[in-house]
């Protein structure tokens, strides 16, 4: 029998007697003698004792009595430590990561954990979910929206990335490992309510542990297209790594091949010609991405003059913002319009700036476009309804210079806005270039002496209707040159203030010098103001009273005509004025800015990067797919056409979106739209193994490429680079299982829009 689990001997005598009819019988087996002669004992023991044993404990039974009380001992002294001490230190499976060894309390990280002596109880029976988990890490670190979708993506984006990788590696054979591991951990639906942060990051490794390493094991388990290593069944590059055509217009194959060569041949100091792909690119302040040089540096000593506008030779340096279109002053007076004064030597053109500023609204628009096809300088050829057209934009143009010149420009300019709403106030400085009130009000009182008396007689008029037939049009005229003269009709000229002497007279002097000078002013003049002109000229107490005022000149005030004194020296014994070289008012202009040339008034650019041509350029090309396309269209071509002044285009690409509104790339691609990449590469560790190639090695330049023409259609996604496609050998030369590294996260990231610590929320103390 052995010995009892206590220890004890079993064995105490030969057999266990019976009781049978009150008395009590042997039962000792035939195998061990037989039934004994004596029989058993009056008080049922057997009469052949046995001598005891003292059982022996076996090595097993040592073994397993020393591991149960150690057991026992064990989770008493835990208890009694987990119980009577302020924390649960000794749960931790592991130290935190230097990160987040600041952490004190599980319970910041484990939502099941709490607080209080009987926490780690708790922990054990409460369930912990990964959802709840993760919540405690995104309240440090700032993930987008979709968070818990596999690289922080929508699934529509990540359905047109699979499908798109799908349908390039269609002949990418899965290897033997990814399909067992497919087979034996599918994941069809095992991300279905997405992953959670420590799916990937698992803590407690020890303090310099990296959190952000995933094995590419890891990641081959989701992706549709799985290999096996980097150099063995990686994808093949498409365009890696161009993926839109530059956002700066440079051909390398051109500047290499030809501008170069012509600038070195002239052996020009101050031209001087790149000799290494580092005179013009530089790492970026993280060592990532290579940064283009700035303008100042690489492009200027080129490029400069032609922003500037000194190698024109034939036309204006400098683009015309305001300009009082030269006009057939006398059809119009004959077809019974009244155009007011004008300048009838005036030869400049409307600009489309003043298009805009004047065409506000549809009708506006719509007679802008009648006077479009017209020449404005001879209009005998002109319909009613264009005669029409002409007399009110002649009104308009003189009510927007009396608004420049008597408003602040914010006032001014509220026609800026189709609605009427404000203009922010950084734009109209930047859309006026600040534009002197006095380079205006001294424009005006040249051009338009009365433009203050005329517009304060002068009754506002809506723009002229014109019809589809000729007989609507000239019914539309006759109701329109109606409402213009009804001033006259009504007598309100007749009440109006008579101009004084002074006021005729340089009135008159003004009308002779636009006709030329002439001695016989009666051919000029009408019979009254010639009258007027020689009584005036008879009652001057002066040799000469009156001084004809050329073209570039200012018409003098009231207050500010010089009258001579009576006993002034004849004019042949007054010396000889000194005179100066004369300089014209372009090339007074040579460092840009504000000028005024004929009857125009012009803005020349101030350099690269000028604010006053990038506001016009960003404003006409939001204005572009909307209400105000007609009249902003003519400002956006004007100032993007190859022969613009300021050439800002010929560097600076445009992007079309689907509405027709445009954009300018002013810039390389920033830093913020670096987001949503996958594949990231850091050009300073590889400086170091470039062949003689240099840069070369990878880029390599690709002569015949039709680059210029990915620039027509404003469209990004369509181009041709100037280099040529990476190519695996390139990486795996030196990227291997013997050499560098051949992870995922060596050149991908799986948190494409980053990852970021919001800034803490502090409330300013009351």
């Amino acid at each position: 029998m052995g010995p009892s689990w206590r220890g004890r001997c079993q064995g105490a005598f030969e057999c266990v007697p019976a009781r049978i009819d009150e008395r009590w019988h042997c039962r000792r087996p035939v195998s061990q003698g037989g039934l004994c002669p004596e029989g058993p004992r009056e008080d049922g023991t057997c009469c052949r004792a046995i001598p005891t044993c003292r059982p022996r404990r076996s090595l097993r039974a040592a073994r397993g009595a020393v591991s149960a009380w150690t057991a026992i001992l064990t989770v008493g002294l835990l208890s009694l430590a987990l119980t009577y001490a302020g924390d649960a230190d000794i749960l931790i499976p592991g130290p935190l990561s230097g990160g987040h060894s600041p952490v004190a309390n599980c319970s910041n990280c484990h939502t099941g954990v709490k607080q209080g002596s009987f926490a780690w109880l708790h922990a054990l029976v409460s369930p912990s979910t990964l959802r709840e988990d993760t919540k405690a890490c995104l309240s440090c670190h700032e993930v987008t929206p979709a968070a818990l979708k596999p690289h922080g993506q929508a699934l529509d984006q990540l359905e047109a990335l699979t499908k798109r990788s799908l349908e390039t590696e269609a002949a990418q054979q899965t290897p033997l490992s990814g399909l067992m591991r497919n087979a034996v951990f599918p994941t069809t639906a095992a991300f279905s309510e997405g992953i959670f942060c420590a799916t990937c990051h698992k803590e407690h490794q020890g303090r310099t542990a990296d959190l952000s390493a995933v094995s590419p094991a890891r990641c081959q388990t989701c992706h549709a297209v799985q290999f096996d290593s980097f150099e063995d069944g990686h994808p093949q590059f498409s365009s890696y790594p161009y993926s839109r055509r530059t956002r700066i217009n440079f051909d390398h194959a051109s500047h290499f091949g030809e501008h170069f060569g012509k600038t070195r041949a002239k052996n020009d100091p101050a031209q001087p010609v790149p000799g290494a792909c580092a005179d013009c690119h530089q790492p970026a302040a993280d060592n990532m991405r290579m940064d283009v040089k700035p303008f100042e540096k690489v492009c200027s000593a080129c490029h400069l003059h032609q922003i500037a506008g000194t190698e024109r030779l034939s036309s204006h340096q400098g683009i015309t913002f305001l300009s009082l279109p030269g006009l057939d002053v006398d059809t119009l007076e004959e077809r019974g319009a009244t155009p007011g004064a004008w300048p009838r030597r005036s030869e400049a053109k409307l600009s489309p700036f003043m298009a805009l500023l004047i065409g506000r609204d549809r009708d506006s628009q719509a007679a802008l476009e009648v006077i479009r096809g017209l020449k404005l300088h001879d209009l005998t050829q002109a319909s009613d309804a264009e005669v029409a057209a002409v007399n009110w934009l002649v009104w308009e143009i003189k009510t927007l210079l009396h608004a420049l010149s008597t408003a602040s420009p914010s006032t001014a300019l509220q026609r800026l806005t189709q609605d009427g709403s404000a203009v922010d106030a950084d734009l109209l400085g930047r859309l006026t270039a600040h534009l002197p009130r006095d380079v205006v009000t001294s424009a005006i009182r040249e051009w338009l002496p009365d433009l203050d008396t005329e517009i304060a007689a002068h009754q506002p008029i809506a723009p002229p209707k014109t019809g589809r037939t000729q007989a609507s049009a000239d019914d539309t005229f006759r109701t329109w040159i109606a409402q213009a003269n009804r001033t006259l009709e009504d007598g309100t000229q007749d009440t109006s203030p008579s101009p004084t002497p002074e006021v005729k007279k340089a009135k008159i002097e003004v009308r002779i010098a636009q006709e030329g000078e002439d001695d016989d002013t009666s051919d000029i003049l009408s019979d009254e103001e010639a009258e007027e002109a020689e009584t005036a000229a008879t009652n001057d107490d002066t040799d000469d009273g009156s001084e004809i005022l050329d073209e570039d000149s200012d018409i003098l005030d009231d207050e500010d005509d010089i009258e001579e004194d009576d006993d002034a020296e004849p004019e042949s014994e007054k010396p000889a004025p000194a005179t100066a070289a004369a300089l014209d008012a372009q090339s007074w202009a040579d460092l840009g800015g504000w000028y005024r040339q004929d009857f125009a008034l012009l803005y020349k650019p101030t350099g690269h990067a000028d604010r006053f041509f990038k506001a016009w350029l960003d404003h006409a090309a939001s204005l572009l797919g909307t209400a105000a396309a007609d009249t902003s269209a003519p400002v956006f071509a004007a100032l993007t056409d190859e022969r613009a002044q300021g050439q800002c285009t010929k560097c600076h690409s445009i992007d079309a979106d689907a509405a027709g509104k445009r954009a300018l790339n002013w810039g390389p691609a920033a830093i913020e739209s670096m987001e949503g990449r996958f594949t990231v590469f850091a050009h300073e560790p590889h400086f170091g193994f470039d062949n003689k190639k240099g840069c070369m090695t990878c880029h390599e330049l690709d002569q015949t490429a039709p680059y210029q023409k990915g620039f027509e259609d404003h469209d990004p996604a369509t181009f041709a680079s100037n280099f040529k496609a990476m190519q695996m050998d390139q990486c795996t030369s030196c990227h291997s299982e013997s050499a560098a590294a051949t992870t995922c996260l060596t050149c991908h990231e799986y948190h494409v829009n980053d990852v970021k610590t919001p800034v803490m929320s502090t409330k300013v103390p009351q």
